[in-house]
């Protein structure tokens, strides 16, 4: 049975119908295949701390929007709950006051560990995932009209910071020429370590992804390529250390671009 179902097919495909296949399939690769224009990315910022005993959760679940394509995700280590008995070897009042920043901004005032904020706006607790997507959601929803895909690339220690939208084929070209725009660069060590002696993580090991280690404004985004001279001791070719380019409406304000290498 299987041999005569094989010669039927054989016979009846006819050469006439071959070719209107093989023009079909032609077809398709030529005009079928349309490039889908570049999606801006997601900057997730992680406020966390070795001195807090929920946050080592919330570390630990940030891998997974590190490893995501459509995020950027960075761990921003405050200093105000050194008091509890073990200083964080990597807080910083800079992080605090930038957590708290965003509170006023917002009218909230919740400033709280763990906890995520979604491209400047909207905040969630940085380990509750669905939580977490919510915010994504709502954030990328409210600057739709705003967001600016970015390139980021490097060339003997310098980065040049390109806009990957076409002319005029985004309302996010709005925002580029904002002398508000603020580019700031985050310099990071993908992966810490810390064993944690005293407080609230007594015995534990407290291990950060993409912790900032150095983060400043180096200038103002007017649409144009940026280049960014690295500093000398970031050492990019180590596969230890990355950095990330992110695109602000004054301090803040929502992200509206992001890029990392």
């Amino acid at each position: 049975m299987k041999h005569s179902i094989s010669n039927h097919l054989h016979i009846g495909f006819s050469p006439i119908l071959a070719l209107f296949f093989i023009c079909l399939g032609v077809t398709a690769l030529s005009g079928g295949a349309v490039a889908e224009p570049p999606k801006a990315k997601t900057l997730i910022e992680l406020y966390t701390s070795q001195g807090c005993n929920s946050c080592p959760p919330a570390n630990k679940l940030l891998k997974n929007y590190v490893n995501r394509e459509d995020v950027i995700a960075i761990s921003l280590p405050v200093d105000y709950w050194d008091y509890l008995g073990w200083k964080d070897t990597y807080g910083k009042s800079q992080f605090s006051n930038r957590q708290r920043r965003y509170a006023r901004v917002r009218r909230d005032g919740q400033v709280y560990t763990p906890q995520i904020v979604a491209n400047g706006l909207e905040h969630a607790v940085g380990s509750r995932p669905h939580a977490i997507n919510n915010a994504i959601r709502k954030s990328r929803s409210a600057i739709q009209n705003k967001q600016i895909p970015l390139e980021l690339k490097m060339k003997d220690g310098t980065l040049t910071l390109r806009s990957m939208q076409s002319d005029g084929a985004s309302p996010g070209a709005i925002a580029t020429g904002n002398p508000g725009t603020i580019v700031w660069l985050a310099l990071t060590k993908k992966i810490a370590a810390t064993q944690v002696p005293r407080g609230e993580n007594r015995g534990k090991t407290v291990t950060y992804y993409n912790v900032v280690r150095e983060l400043k404004q180096v200038g103002s985004w007017t649409g144009e390529p940026m280049q960014i001279k690295l500093p000398k001791n970031h050492d990019m070719n180590s596969g230890k250390t990355g950095c990330v380019v992110f695109l602000q409406l004054g301090r803040g304000g929502p992200v509206i671009g992001a890029a990392e290498l």
